[in-house]
């Protein structure tokens, strides 16, 4: 009898030491959950997880404001949903490269909710298992919209400037303001 209960006692025990290693981990893991959480939600950045079938498995916050859409309108929908025709066909070669196992830095356009045309700037890169099997993609994404328009004024820009001056029979030419360079003629 005294046996049985020493071994009980034993057990027992070695029960709450397990219980007590197990709730301090369990602590641990929600606490760095949350932090990852935090740093996620509060990115500048969009970040997009797709699966190997190209399904929206994960969008933070700013991905949505991005877009225009809820989570619950991403996930699920193929990450090919949100683009043109003309966008999907680069994007589609460039998911094969990913498959091969090459990261990646693009600009791309997006069709946002409302049907105007978002650029953005993504980083992108392959997700693997232990295994080497290719589980999707993971992508930061951040929107230069405004950038991108800039940049296109700009261009338009030069080119009219460009037009205008030769277009006429006199000489123009532009200097640096403390007239040490020439900068157009």
């Amino acid at each position: 009898m005294l046996l049985v209960f020493l071994v009980l006692l034993l057990v027992v025990g070695v029960m709450g030491r397990l219980l007590r290693r197990m709730r301090h981990t369990q602590a641990a893991l929600q606490m760095s959950e949350s932090r990852y959480r935090r740093i996620v939600e509060t990115a500048h950045e969009g970040i997009w997880v797709i699966d190997a079938d190209e399904s929206t498995v994960f969008v933070n916050r700013r991905m949505c404001e991005i877009l225009g859409y809820s989570e619950p309108e991403m996930l699920g929908r193929n990450v090919l949903d949100f683009m043109d025709e003309e966008a999907r066909g680069l994007a589609r070669e460039r998911i094969t490269r990913r498959r091969q196992g090459e990261s990646g830095q693009y600009e791309a356009r997006w069709r946002a909710r409302d049907g105007r045309a978002v650029w953005t700037r993504m980083a992108i890169n392959p997700l693997w298992d232990e295994q080497g099997e290719y589980l999707g993609v993971l992508a930061m994404i951040s929107d230069i919209t405004e950038q991108h328009h800039a940049r296109k004024a700009l261009e338009e820009s030069k080119s009219r400037f460009r037009q205008l001056t030769e277009s006429i029979r006199e000489v123009v030419w532009l200097g640096s303001p403390d007239w040490n360079e020439v900068v157009y003629i």
